[in-house]
C-alpha cells in the first residue's frame, strides 16, 4: 500500500482538526457528535488524544 503524500496527511489532520473544535464548541458528547456527523467514535478519539497530547506539550513548552 503507498504511504499518504504530505499534502494529504495534512488535509486529513485539517479535516479532524475542524471536527475536534466543532466538538469541543458543541453540548454533544463525543458519541452523539460522532453520531450526528457520521464519523467513526474510535478514530475521533483517536485524533483527539493526539491533539491532546499536542496542547500538554505547547503548555509545557516542549513545542
Amino acid at each position: 500500500m503507498p504511504r499518504m503524500t504530505a499534502s494529504k496527511s495534512l488535509e486529513l489532520e485539517a479535516f479532524w482538526r475542524s471536527h475536534h473544535e466543532g466538538w469541543a464548541n458543541s453540548s454533544l458528547n463525543q458519541r452523539e457528535y460522532c453520531e450526528a456527523h457520521g464519523l467513526p467514535l474510535k478514530r475521533f478519539g483517536n485524533w483527539r488524544a493526539k491533539f491532546k497530547d499536542e496542547a500538554e506539550a505547547a503548555q509545557k513548552g516542549l513545542l
